[in-house]
């Protein structure tokens, strides 16, 4: 038995049917706790100072993901076999062990911005007074991000005025690194409110400028849209001999293909120019532009035709609504991607810092769902077995890193999150990142 997504779980819990929930694996989504978090003493309802901290820290770090779900009363195990925590089993707590508006109190006054609407809830059999307690924290508005912790408690049990930054990541709580603060801060990202004497760099703001031009030009406005960009930072010039023979819009359109019948940068159209950029646009539902400064962007409308494409049914009749994407599509293309920003633009614009930007818009709202694993060319998926969307507005950013491997799953962590799965759910992955040579041995 387990479940998979937040519904699940609270069907499982509002049934009191908490067996159903022993399988599960901790993931972006969902964290699970043996006890309450410490008091000052046993059998007191007040939270100690580390047991605040504590809850703040898992708290913000969903709310600095896609939200999700942390459920008192359920032991882990790791399995040896994926080397990720499983719920084992359950223990009822007493209610008396966990005073909820302690907890509201402890999350509203130690994470700034306050977390929008959190769901503490006790589920308890019948007219018992002990039960399963559920944190439930609800995916936040990405222009409060990223959620800080007001105080840390250190190894000798103070309390330490700082800020920090946690992020869930698979099972595990990460920590926003001090380098990673710094040049977040340094781009206007975050915290602007203590940032505000460090310009901003415009070409984040150029950046979302051109997916608005896009849109529009295409007629997205209202559509559900997936989009990479590849975002420099440095002196904005134009890049010189962008044109011509050997020039950088030149080596876009003559880009080699891990798989020649792949879901690559060709699948984009003929080659346009527009305004001084190269632009593949003579497709409805797939556009790719390279602006002479190397702002690179990749869209993808989320239709049956692309992004679902195989999945549901071989013929058009066979596409009623829900879409449920292809995660072969969106892993290949992202690879691509990568792959021409490693290979070219970097090697372009040696100079340059790059962050690569996943930005997912309207999923929620048309209902797009994603399955785990990787569909093979056409199939029947029933939807029983796909996961919904969980935001409309869904920007996700990564600093530019060491391989192509690397940088494709971090996006595609990102994307999968958004559907609150985990990395594991994640096709053609592996300890250093997407297997890019699987693609290679893909013969259908």
């Amino acid at each position: 038995m387990a479940v998979n997504s937040s519904t699940e779980l609270g069907e499982a819990l509002g049934n009191h049917d908490f067996g159903r929930i022993i399988g599960t694996r901790e993931a972006n989504w969902i964290d699970f706790k043996s006890a309450p978090y410490s008091t000052d003493a046993p059998g007191h309802r007040r939270l100690s100072d580390s047991g605040r901290s504590e809850l703040c820290k898992d708290v913000a770090a969903f709310a600095n993901l896609s939200g999700g779900c942390i459920v008192i009363g359920f032991q882990s195990q790791r399995n040896p076999d994926v080397g990720i925590e499983t719920a084992s089993s359950f223990s009822l707590i007493d209610n008396s062990l966990a005073d909820i508006s302690s907890y509201r109190s402890a999350i509203q006054n130690g994470i700034y911005p306050p977390i929008r609407d959190p769901r503490i809830e006790w589920f308890n059999p019948s007219d018992s007074a002990e039960g399963i307690l559920l944190i439930e924290v609800n995916p936040q508005p990405t222009e409060l991000q990223p959620f800080l912790l007001r105080r840390l408690v250190g190894i000798d049990g103070k309390v330490v005025e700082a800020a920090s930054i946690p992020s869930r990541n698979g099972d595990r709580t990460d920590w926003f690194t001090v380098e990673r603060i710094h040049a977040e801060i340094r781009s206007g990202r975050v915290a602007p409110s203590y940032a505000n004497s460090v310009p901003s760099n415009p070409t984040f703001e150029s950046a979302e400028q051109v997916l608005d031009e896009i849109e529009g030009q295409q007629n997205w406005q209202s559509a559900p849209v997936f989009w990479l960009q590849a975002i420099p930072h440095g002196p904005q010039t134009h890049i010189q001999h962008f044109f011509g023979p050997g020039g950088l819009a030149s080596k876009l359109q003559n880009f080699p293909s891990l798989r020649a019948n792949g879901f690559n940068l060709k699948v984009f159209g003929l080659p346009d120019y527009a305004e001084g950029n190269v632009v593949f646009g003579s497709r409805d539902d797939a556009y790719l532009r390279l602006d002479s400064t190397g702002l690179f962007s990749l869209g993808i409308l989320a239709s049956p035709q692309v992004i679902g494409w195989g999945v549901r049914g071989t013929s058009a009749s066979d596409f009623a609504d829900p879409v449920v994407v292809n995660g072969t599509v969106v892993v290949e293309e992202t690879v691509e991607f990568c792959r021409f920003v490693h290979s070219t633009l970097q090697q372009e614009l040696n100079d340059a810092e790059w962050t690569l930007r996943l930005t997912c818009k309207r999923f929620k709202n048309h209902d797009i769902r994603l399955a785990k694993g990787s569909p093979r060319l056409y199939m029947q998926l029933a939807l029983s077995t796909s996961y919904r969307s969980l935001s409309d507005s869904w920007v996700r950013e990564v600093p530019l890193g060491p391989t192509v491997a690397r940088d494709s799953l971090d996006i595609m962590t990102y994307f999968y999150a958004l559907f609150g799965l985990g990395p594991d759910s994640i096709p053609y992955s592996s300890d250093e990142g997407v297997d890019v040579d699987a693609f290679l041995r893909m013969t259908d």
